[in-house]
């Protein structure tokens, strides 16, 4: 039989390996449909906890919830099934840049979306010629960019998960 989550697990035949140990700990509770947990690398300690039905809650190092969500895109997000909130990665220079990538399953036709958050510059009106899209989520501004837009004919097997790889490209 398997061993028990909190036993010392130990595979493989190097004697200079040392076991490990896995133990669970929840940290907060409160959150509906919680998809994944990821940090921005920033150096912050904070945790942001995606939701199923579109928001991001930030956690911080002392486990405090942050009353307004990081991300608040519940109005897009179609939320069924294996559908909703998919993925989130935060860009590997985010504390200087401020950008995040998130995919999810989008409400007016079910397609699946990619898209990269920026902060929305006060000084500089929205460029149309770029194609983004100004979007309020609270208690940042930014603006949200469609990079990739994909058809789901079918409601399950939908997936998002999104990673920077070591040279820095967005993996989706």
């Amino acid at each position: 039989s398997a061993p028990a989550l909190a036993e010392p697990v130990h595979q493989g035949t190097d004697e200079r390996a040392a076991p490990f140990q896995v133990v669970l700990e929840p940290i907060v509770d409160g959150f509906d449909q919680p998809v994944l947990v990821t940090g921005a690398g920033d150096g912050t300690g904070d945790l942001y906890n995606a939701e199923k039905r579109g928001s991001v809650v930030r956690v911080g190092p002392d486990r405090s919830l942050d009353p307004v969500p990081f991300l608040d895109i519940s109005e897009k997000v179609l939320n069924d099934h294996e559908r909703g909130f998919l993925g989130l990665a935060f860009h590997p220079d985010y504390p200087a840049n401020g950008r995040f990538y998130v995919a999810y399953t989008r409400l007016s036709d079910s397609a699946t979306v990619l898209s990269e958050f920026a902060p929305l510059d006060p000084q500089k009106p929205e460029d149309p010629a770029q194609d983004w899209a100004q979007d309020e989520p609270d208690p940042i501004r930014s603006i949200e960019r469609s990079l990739l837009v994909i058809a789901q004919p079918f409601r399950w097997h939908q997936a998002g998960m999104l990673a920077f790889d070591h040279d820095g490209y967005l993996l989706f």
